[in-house]
């Protein structure tokens, strides 16, 4: 009888804290979800959304080693709300990325004589990145910018549609810039000029311009010696080129997803031969790759230098001399009638910014 009675009370008790929490504190149960996740020695990162039935939820900390670090983002997820079956106060999305406090430990057995014994390193492993001395192409794009705007120069964008959600216009860059023109292959409210990248100085006529740039566009080119060959047509003599593309990156925008070029391809493309002066080109955003599946022979590919992004300035000196250099620019012939650009939705966007 009294075992009965002790049971019942504490069943009594917990079910009064867990009102306590539910209605005083704002506490309630929490659905989550994880929707990804990587982690290596060094990093973690982890994406998700959680929802809160009775409670907007304000925070979310994720514990690494003895310190609770913030989201990095945190926002509201009402596609998730919508199609959970029960009613909630809000549901947020999140997104952690964490260096590790310490890296992980690493524990052995070896077996001598028949017998297993147990090993463990105790200090932490050593980075064994190794080291490529590359020149930085990081700090180019400033230079340009700079220039641009100390000379209110008009400046030509190649790919200015917002295309991510997380990108901007780069139009407010160059606010001292005699003008901006946005230039893409789809129209969006910070495009100005549609058409093919291809025919360049066929679309825009005679008009000049005294600088022309491009962020992350020439992996989507069919042709890019096409595209050097057009920005040379419509850049005056004297005038700046800039070009940020990707070198190590995952295939996106497909199938127009082309090209990986390094600061060595760039040069090529845009050589002296082609009217440009070299004014420089790097490798920038460092990163580690591996493979998902265990390679023979590839244990140290991970630790190799690479780098995500290449990046390239120049300045022309002369116009094209097309009986040096002549391509045929039918992109149809080359990539099919039937493959287009993914027509990616555009964020709404009420003005040009």
């Amino acid at each position: 009888m009294f075992n009965r009675i002790r049971q019942a009370l504490f069943r009594r008790a917990v079910h009064s804290v867990r009102w306590v929490r539910r209605r005083l504190l704002g506490y309630s149960d929490v659905t989550f979800a994880i929707d990804r996740y990587w982690s290596d020695e060094r990093h973690c990162a982890v994406q998700g959304w959680m929802a809160g039935p009775q409670a907007d939820i304000e925070s979310i900390e994720l514990k690494a080693g003895n310190t609770w670090v913030g989201a990095e983002q945190l926002e509201a997820r009402p596609d998730i709300a919508s199609a959970l079956c029960k009613p909630v106060g809000s549901v947020k999305g999140f997104t952690f990325q964490v260096a590790h406090a310490a890296p992980m430990d690493l524990s052995f057995r070896v077996k001598c004589n028949g017998r297993w014994r147990p090993l463990r390193v105790k200090q932490p492993p050593p980075d064994c990145t190794e080291r490529l001395e590359v020149p930085d192409g990081e700090t180019l794009f400033d230079r340009f910018v700079q220039e641009v705007n100390a000379r209110h120069w008009h400046v030509l964008e190649i790919g200015s549609r917002i295309v991510s959600p997380d990108s901007e216009s780069k139009r407010s860059l160059f606010p001292n810039a005699g003008s901006y023109t946005g230039f893409d292959f789809y129209p969006d409210a910070n495009t100005d000029i549609v058409g093919d990248a291809h025919r360049l100085s066929e679309i825009v006529g005679d008009k000049k311009f005294d600088a022309i740039f491009s962020i992350a566009v020439f992996e989507h080119l069919a042709m890019p010696w096409i595209v050097a060959r057009e920005i040379n047509r419509v850049l005056r003599p004297g005038g700046l080129t800039y070009h940020g593309t990707v070198f190590s990156w995952p295939a996106h925008e497909r199938p127009w997803d082309f090209w990986r070029l390094s600061d060595e391809g760039l040069k090529v493309l845009f050589s002296p031969a082609l009217g440009y002066e070299l004014l420089g080109a790097g490798l920038f955003d460092p990163v580690s790759t591996h493979f998902r599946t265990l390679r023979k022979g590839q244990a140290g590919f991970p630790n190799a230098a690479a780098f995500a992004s290449a990046s390239i300035l120049c300045r022309k000196t002369s116009d094209l001399q097309l009986d040096n250099f002549r391509w045929p620019s039918d992109l149809g012939a080359v990539v099919g009638d039937d493959s287009r650009y993914p027509e990616a939705p555009s964020r709404p966007r009420s003005e040009k910014t």
